[in-house]
């Protein structure tokens, strides 16, 4: 079945994203690996689909509606992300704030100009899904002129939508960084931490991270696993590491089962509850 391969490609890949952003490298260098690794991937994917096929119209709309962006969402949000790094001015804060307006600015009037599909996108609508998202309706906009197998009229922007909706939350972010002190530096206020700390074994913070992501609990399931397991490790005070290899070791396990501290979590939860209700039994009225 091509789905589930997908997911597993996919994982694989932001994990490597997830370790190269660790790496030592110069911000060029980083950009230049981590777009191979994310077009050799988009490439596969390609091979796969032709390889493979769709069962049904159903399984390419999906395919082409959520799989294919969330790959090429990287590849735009990499490329985005460096250039607003690489011009960031050498100024005061008041300037470099006013520069993350700027692009925040591009980013807002983008979804404007596209607000029919953007509202499509967010509310995750379907009335349109086989005329966007299944590659034979593509023909119906230049009948004479030859259409990529891989492309449909709408994944492309909604690998964009995909990629702002990040890019909106960088800027954001640094925007209000500089507003929480604007006496300080932006790396002084990165570079501070919050006061709680995991001091729990981190595989199983990991099994909660793929816990969110899986049931797509955050941004109505656009959330990113490597978002997820950014904000924990930010919140934290943790470093996961590459967390897809933990991963790999949880699905790996055979005897305590695929879930033990989301288990554990629940008989937890359970059993306060139950001797609650016991005490309250016993209580007079």
């Amino acid at each position: 079945m091509l789905i589930p391969q997908t997911e597993k490609l996919y994982l694989e890949m932001t994990a490597k994203l997830h370790a190269k952003n660790n790496d030592v490298l110069s911000n060029l260098l980083r950009l230049s690996s981590s777009l191979e690794i994310i077009e050799n991937n988009i490439i596969y994917l390609s091979r796969l689909v032709a390889q493979l096929g769709f069962s049904s119209d159903a399984e390419e709309v999906f395919f082409f509606k959520h799989v294919k962006p969330k790959f090429y969402s990287w590849k735009i949000l990499m490329v985005e992300q460096f250039n607003i790094v690489s011009n960031i001015p050498v100024d005061t804060e008041e300037s470099i704030r006013e520069y993350y307006l700027r692009e925040l600015d591009f980013v807002r009037r983008y979804f404007e100009q596209n607000q029919f599909l953007y509202q499509y996108y967010i509310k995750d609508e379907s009335a349109l899904d086989e005329e966007y998202f299944l590659r034979r309706n593509r023909q119906k906009i230049i009948p004479s002129v030859h259409v990529d197998a891989f492309e449909t009229k709408g994944d492309y922007t909604f690998a964009k939508f995909r990629a702002c909706d990040q890019l909106r939350d960088f800027l954001l972010t640094r925007i209000r960084l500089i507003y929480t002190n604007p006496e300080s530096s932006i790396m002084q206020i990165l570079s501070k931490n919050s006061q709680l700390k995991w001091t729990d074994e981190k595989i199983k913070l990991v099994e909660l991270a793929y816990g969110v992501y899986f049931m797509g609990s955050l941004n109505n399931g656009k959330a990113d696993i490597s978002q997820i397991v950014d904000l924990l490790e930010r919140t934290l005070n943790v470093d996961l590491g590459v967390a897809y290899r933990k991963f790999i070791d949880i699905s790996r396990r055979k005897n305590k089962g695929f879930t033990v501290y989301l288990d554990g979590m629940r008989e937890a939860i359970h059993e306060h509850i139950s001797s609650k209700d016991n005490f309250n039994k016993f209580k007079r009225p």
